[in-house]
């Protein structure tokens, strides 16, 4: 709430509690600053979920498992499967907001403001894979009129091997892929990949969209 209305809330507030008599005003005016305080209140800390994070806690889960980080939102949560289409894995939580996962790639989203509608990935599922260093993307989003508008970016790879990796789950000896992808009519974002000796990405950083911005994944139990 911006201090403007917490002020034009607070005069109405107080207006109401001094009609009426002496004693009626004293209670009035007691509600009034109890909610005037109520205004100012401060929301109670989010969870901390990286901290729920154990060895034993991993252990114990029945199920696939991701964190899923969004800065823009100071907002993190847990993902559990809810779906498969050939390669693509989806996940999504009880409120739900949903990441669908192609090979670790991000290919589509829902729930997080401006979602990702879908994206097309053929040349960069090779590309992260080390099988081309140049690829082009397709996202599709809607627009403010519910149509689908298409953006398509070019993208440059960069590989280094043997780097130490790292989740909540633990460290790895992996391979860092660099995606740096440009638009032609503006607009820039960088995608990192960290894959284990698999070949499976297993903490990513990935743009979504202007609005949602980038997401941080990690895979810290397979399905």
């Amino acid at each position: 709430m911006s201090l403007t209305r917490i002020l034009a809330c607070a005069v109405l507030v107080l207006s109401v509690a001094a009609c009426g008599n002496t004693s009626g005003q004293n209670a009035g005016l007691n509600q009034a600053r109890a909610a005037i305080s109520g205004l100012f209140a401060k929301a109670p800390p989010r969870p901390n979920l990286r901290a729920q994070v154990t060895p034993e806690a991993l252990a114990a889960t029945q199920t696939g498992l991701i964190y899923l980080d969004l800065p823009s939102f100071n907002a993190d949560s847990f993902l559990t499967p809810i779906g498969r289409n050939k390669s693509v894995h989806t996940w999504g939580t009880a409120d739900g907001t949903q990441v669908s996962l192609d090979r670790g790639i991000i290919t589509a989203t829902k729930g997080l403001a401006t979602d990702l509608v879908s994206a097309g990935l053929a040349e960069v599922r090779a590309a992260v894979r080390g099988q081309r260093s140049r690829a082009t993307r397709v996202h599709r989003y809607y627009n403010g009129e519910n149509q689908i508008i298409l953006r398509a970016f070019v993208c440059d790879y960069g590989r280094t091997s043997g780097v130490a990796g790292e989740n909540l789950a633990g460290r790895f000896t992996a391979t860092r892929v660099v995606e740096t992808c440009s638009a032609g009519g503006g607009g820039t974002f960088q995608n990192t990949y960290f894959l284990d000796s698999r070949g499976t990405v297993r903490t990513s950083t990935q743009w979504v969209s202007p609005q949602a911005g980038y997401a941080e994944i990690q895979l810290l139990k397979e399905q």
